[in-house]
């Protein structure tokens, strides 16, 4: 995401109430993005939803079944996010390559 498309972005969420745009002390070119309490909220709200949803779908699990599941659930994605990145980093390198073949 560029500069100005990121601009726009935190200008959209700071219009709607939901960040506020604070000048970093130090650097004048920073922003500082503080969540609202309207943002907090709804993050409240969701936080709530979640641990509903976690309790539904682990009610029949024991405390040791749900804490394998949950370290085996950890470590597929960590490798989802390995292989992302690998993907990505050998996007980029092809990227490169075929620019270079022009």
């Amino acid at each position: 995401m560029g500069k100005s498309t990121l601009g726009d972005v935190m200008g959209g969420l700071e219009a709607e109430g939901w960040v506020e745009l604070r000048p970093d002390l130090k650097d004048r070119r920073l922003k500082i993005v503080c969540l609202t309490p309207k943002a907090n909220s709804i993050i409240k709200a969701i936080e709530f939803v979640d641990t509903q949803i976690t309790v539904e779908i682990m009610k029949n699990l024991s405390e040791e079944e749900a804490e394998q599941i949950g370290d085996i659930l950890t470590g597929v994605k960590l490798n989802l996010l390995d292989r992302k990145a690998r993907l990505e980093n050998e996007t980029q390198n092809s990227a490169k390559i075929i620019y270079l073949k022009k």
